[in-house]
């Protein structure tokens, strides 16, 4: 393997510079962080990653829409392959670089997913509409308005200012933060969900403290309230969250 490896992300408009905030693509760029893993970011906006990755001749997602028939992460391999959606990633990364390993067996990934599931969706109208507002360039703030006011039912402004938010919407997460708090609970050893073991379902859940810190201060702050365990799992995996920039 001689060419590099290059995380497509999706730029923002920080004032140091393009700074990754995604939680999808961090879920790839913390596990080669983990890792440390050589690699290059080639940042990509919303509007250029169908046409981009189809030219690639990258086969598009199984079961997507037209609209979102492309996604990131994508992760072009040193050999030139090319692969698409973070699991898949990570499977590759563990393959070929086994150590130190990401424990997919563990069932650690399982359980993340189900919590963080619980608090994205009830979360939505505290989260979405800060992407465009506080995130994106000029390049993709008319693509996420469009494609998620669709998905929503309303712009992203109004749903930031309904009865959905606020309040309401915490009280809706309610059931991920509890399931949250348990998973990092039930092993006393360490920090981690497996204890003193790091596994792939931690770096899922940094991924998503990654996100909210990015969307907005207040955002995280609450997060990372809610629970002392909550607050040690962050600090246990924010190095690895260091390298956000290239």
């Amino acid at each position: 393997m001689s060419e590099e490896l290059i995380l497509f992300d999706l730029p923002s408009k920080d004032e140091a510079g393009n700074k990754a905030w995604s939680g999808n693509t961090w879920k790839a760029r913390i596990v080669l962080n983990y890792k440390s893993i050589p690699y290059r970011t080639q940042w990509i906006e919303y509007p250029d990653i169908a046409p981009t990755f189809a030219s690639y001749g990258i086969p598009p997602n199984p079961a997507s829409t037209k609209e979102f028939a492309y996604t990131v992460p994508v992760v072009k391999f040193p050999n030139g392959d090319y692969l698409m959606q973070s699991y898949a990633i990570a499977q590759k990364l563990e393959e070929l670089w086994p150590s130190p390993s990401l424990h997919l067996e563990s069932g650690s990934y399982d359980k993340a997913i189900a919590a963080l599931s619980k608090i994205g969706s009830a979360l939505i109208p505290e989260t979405r509409p800060w992407v465009p507002r506080n995130i994106l360039n000029p390049a993709s703030i008319e693509y996420f308005e469009r494609t998620r006011s669709a998905q929503l039912g309303m712009p992203l402004e109004d749903l930031l200012k309904s009865d959905k938010a606020g309040e309401t919407a915490w009280a809706a997460a309610e059931p991920g933060l509890q399931a949250l708090k348990a998973i990092l609970t039930e092993n006393s050893s360490g920090p981690y969900i497996d204890g003193d073991c790091v596994s792939y379902g931690d770096l899922i859940l940094a991924s998503n403290y990654a996100f909210m810190e990015m969307l907005h201060e207040n955002l995280i702050k609450r997060l990372l309230g809610y629970d002392e365990s909550i607050q040690r799992h962050y600090d246990a995996c924010k190095k690895w969250l260091e390298r956000s920039t290239f």
